[in-house]
């Protein structure tokens, strides 16, 4: 007999137990899998650290300017490469300026920032101003909802 069949003979188990216990193997291995894959990822999911402050007057008109604060922090255990921030402007707005590492893309309006390597446990805060156009009525909603988080992990 092998090992394991003697292992098994030897300590009269059936197979049911035989059953539960590989069965309980496979869930504590796949488990700490899980676990390490979790624990071993950035994270950008906590709403508290990763969010869109806007600064505007109230009502909206014509000519005013719109700033919105881009906040951003890895709570995930591991530094993210090439960690970019793009947004797309709301309708109805010109890009006046933004904050540094800025690209801006007039054609699809759309403004990149460039942040690099950004290790965990580490926030920062990016920023960017429209200028509101015509038109502009009492009905017109100014949505910004358009805005992702882009990164590479190590060599992927």
């Amino acid at each position: 007999m092998s090992g394991l069949k003697e292992y098994f003979f030897k300590y009269k188990m059936d197979k049911k137990k035989i059953l539960i216990i590989a069965l309980a193997a496979i869930l504590l291995v796949g488990g700490f899998i899980y676990l390490l894959f979790y624990l071993f990822t950035p994270n950008f999911d906590n709403l508290n650290y990763n969010f869109l402050e806007t600064k505007a007057n109230d009502p909206l008109s014509p000519g005013d300017t719109i700033t919105y604060k881009i906040h951003y922090k890895n709570t995930g255990l591991r530094p993210v490469n090439e960690f970019k921030i793009i947004a797309s402007l709301p309708e109805y707005s010109i890009f006046i300026e933004g904050s540094k590492n800025n690209s801006f893309d007039e054609e699809n309006n759309v403004i990149e920032f460039d942040i690099g390597r950004l290790y965990s446990k580490r926030s920062g805060e990016v920023w960017y101003s429209v200028k509101l156009e015509n038109p502009l009525d009492d009905k017109t909603l100014i949505k910004n909802e358009n805005m992702k988080f882009v990164y590479r992990i190590g060599n992927k």
